[in-house]
């Protein structure tokens, strides 16, 4: 189990290291991108007996589009499956000077880790769609649409 989960981990790694040339992955949010998308992916199906998984990535390289949509989909099946969350809160209130002339500072902040170790076992790409599109700086990109089924 630790196995694998240090493998998900190496090959997380290596996909997100492998764009050496820092591209600019991440497309305007236009409305022809958001029509674009295929309607499995805007409105995920459901299926009697089955978890349906859908996700979406973006890469110079086709298929380093499509590995991390999979990879992207698979994971968030794993932490439906199975997780442990950790959260921290934390709230400090701090009063300085005197009476009427004080201030008081109220911060707050929250944290929440999600640990993600299961096993996947015949779980499939059931759908995929794969299209070019611009980046904001006029470069070719593909983006890849996977839906999985567990």
């Amino acid at each position: 189990m630790k196995f694998k989960l240090l493998l998900f981990i190496s090959f997380t790694f290596f996909i997100y290291n492998c764009g050496s040339k820092n591209a600019d992955l991440t497309p305007e949010a236009s409305k022809s991108i958001i029509k674009g998308a295929p309607k499995w992916y805007l409105n995920t199906p459901s299926k009697d007996g089955y978890i349906i998984v859908p996700s979406s990535a973006t890469s110079q390289d086709m298929q380093l589009a499509v590995n991390k949509a999979t990879l992207d989909a698979a994971n968030t099946l794993a932490s439906m499956i199975r997780s442990e969350m950790n959260a921290l809160v934390k709230r400090v209130r701090e009063e300085t000077g005197h009476e009427d002339d004080s201030d008081l500072l109220d911060k707050f902040s929250q944290v929440q880790e999600q640990v993600v170790a299961t096993t996947l076992e015949d779980w499939k790409v059931s759908k995929k769609n794969i299209y070019r599109e611009k980046n904001s700086k006029g470069n070719n990109i593909f983006r890849a649409y996977v839906l999985i089924e567990w």
